[in-house]
Order: structure tokens, then C-alpha cells, then sequence
């Protein structure tokens, strides 16, 4: 039986992503489903009045991040252009 909560539903927003058909290329099928969920849930999150309002007041920014366990890498998702990068500065 499906989880019916919250996090249930928000997953939900996962069935139908648009992967790139570029991170399928660049990262392969599993890595790209990842990245596209990454893109899916920030837009999901701007849908929320109480976080639309914090963004536009300038109190609350959100990043989009991908950790790749066996590398140990960390992706920044650029808002410019759309597509993740490996973090290399702190």
C-alpha cells in the first residue's frame, strides 16, 4: 500500500520527470533521473506561498545539490544555465 502522507505525495511529482536527455549522456540514466528530481522538487518548493514570499523578501534562497556517494563529488545545480557542476570552491 502506498504511503499516503506528505512525503508520499510529493513523491508523486517524480512520475512523470523530464530527464535531460544531455545528464543522461553525461551522467548516465540513474544520475540524470537524480538531477532531474533535484530540478522537480525546487520548482515544486517556489509553489509554496510561504516560500515564495521568503524568496522575494530576500530571506530565503534555495540551491539545488547533488552528492555522488562513490565519488564523493558535490554538484551545484546553476541557475543560468540549468545544469549541474562540480562544486569546487567553498
Amino acid at each position: 500500500m502506498p504511503e499516503r502522507g506528505f512525503i508520499g505525495r510529493w513523491l508523486t511529482l517524480l512520475d512523470n520527470l523530464n530527464v535531460s536527455e544531455t545528464d543522461v549522456f553525461d551522467h548516465g540514466e540513474e544520475v540524470a533521473f537524480e538531477l532531474a528530481a533535484i530540478r522537480s522538487s525546487l520548482a515544486n518548493l517556489r509553489t509554496f506561498p510561504f516560500v515564495e514570499k521568503r524568496m522575494s523578501e530576500g530571506l530565503l534562497v534555495l540551491h539545488g545539490l547533488h552528492f555522488d556517494i562513490a565519488s564523493g563529488e558535490l554538484n551545484v545545480l546553476d541557475k543560468a544555465t540549468g545544469s549541474f557542476a562540480a562544486l569546487t570552491e567553498v
